[in-house]
């Protein structure tokens, strides 16, 4: 077969995927630097909150929709002609999340199951959907691979052989960390079911091990796809080997993880953005992104003051309202978790036929390249 000249496999910028990269290594740098540093520091969960998953995430996931008229339009297809059953049922989400942290931040209920329940989906959702997204990512990389580089039949069915490990790797992986999550519990003992206690440890210990086996699983299905060496997509999912390091398979993993896929999903809107027609002028966009985000940070803050003593916010005295803005801030990022997995559900037409080039725009191979 004839060769050509190849350039790497991407579906970001230059500029994004440094900076992504960069910051995904960050946590790792850490470690090896002072491994009990974050520990030590629940600032750094704040900012990471705050920056990097309120401000930069949630933000975005309201206004690329308002921005993208291909994702409105992907919408619109979807839902036949009537959008307005999506952001009905968004409604509805957010609605209900709100009356149940409400409860949960003014401990209205006496019943330790519903804190069980609670706390432990609030650990995994935000998990759970982080690294869903990440397989997404590697979806749109093996999209670009087969797009930019005539695959032979052996190949292709290596690559589909990789992505089944990795669907099954992905899936022990949020076995493991639903384990980790219920023994994350930050609520005191007292508000726990008493059969749960003696269970955590086990619970922690193996979701730990069981977490371990799917991330190795992930690991090895991004450098054993064909030519994984002209892609960024192994590199980029690199960054999950910080994650088996024990130091940091606590509440502080989270934090990390939210760093890590604010960055991602900036990466993610930045390319839509750029590549999206334009419905206004970019000052006006800019207008409305800025004033979004200030109300998520706003709301945000009250979380802090809510959740965390002492905070720089304890002293404020802010009661009942912080408490009912604190859970419509909990809720707004629930309910951006639905909005993503509608709008970037690639197994639906209208979203790939709509979305997908944005991140990934087709580029027609001309010769086919010997295989590896």
């Amino acid at each position: 077969m004839e060769t050509v000249k190849q350039t790497r496999v991407r579906i970001f910028s230059r500029g994004w995927e440094g900076l992504v990269l960069a910051v995904g290594f960050f946590p790792l740098a850490v470690i090896i630097w002072n491994p009990t540093w974050i520990t030590k520091n629940w600032e750094f969960r704040f900012w990471s909150d705050l920056i990097f998953l309120n401000v930069v995430h949630n933000a975005f996931s309201f206004y690329i929709i308002w921005k993208s008229n291909e994702i409105r339009r992907a919408i619109r297809e979807r839902y036949d002609g009537q959008p307005w059953r999506l952001h009905l049922k968004a409604a509805s989400v957010f609605t209900l999340s709100s009356l149940i942290l409400v409860l949960l931040y003014q401990n209205e209920v006496s019943n330790p199951l519903f804190y069980f329940i609670i706390l432990t989906l609030l650990s995994f959702l935000p998990l759970q959907h982080a690294m869903s997204q990440q397989i997404g990512l590697s979806r749109l990389y093996d999209h670009a691979l087969k797009q930019q580089i005539a695959l032979t039949e052996k190949q292709s069915a290596r690559l589909s052989l990789m992505a089944k490990i990795e669907r099954i790797g992905h899936r022990i992986a949020l076995l493991g960390v639903l384990l980790q999550a219920s023994a994350w519990l930050e609520a005191s003992p007292q508000k726990l079911p008493t059969w749960w206690l003696p269970a955590s440890n086990w619970a922690g210990d193996w979701g730990h091990r069981i977490f371990l086996v799917g991330t190795t699983l992930l690991l090895a299905s991004y450098i054993l796809r064909p030519y994984w060496w002209k892609s960024n997509q192994w590199v980029f999912n690199l960054r999950r080997a910080w994650e088996i390091f024990p130091a940091y398979f606590s509440l502080n993993y989270i934090a990390l993880q939210r760093l890590n896929h604010g960055l991602e999903y900036l990466a993610v809107t930045a390319t839509i953005d750029k590549a999206s027609q334009r419905r206004k002028s970019r000052a006006f966009e800019w207008t409305v992104f800025l004033l979004l985000s200030s109300t998520v940070a706003y709301l945000y803050l009250h979380v802090i003051a809510a959740r965390w003593n002492p905070s720089p916010f304890s002293g404020l005295n802010l009661g009942s309202l912080s408490l009912l803005f604190a859970s419509v801030s909990a809720a707004i990022s629930i309910t951006h978790y639905y909005y993503d997995s509608q709008i970037f559900r690639f197994s639906q037409p209208e979203f790939r036929d709509n979305v997908l080039p944005l991140l990934s725009p087709a580029k027609p191979t001309e010769r086919r390249i010997s295989g590896s």
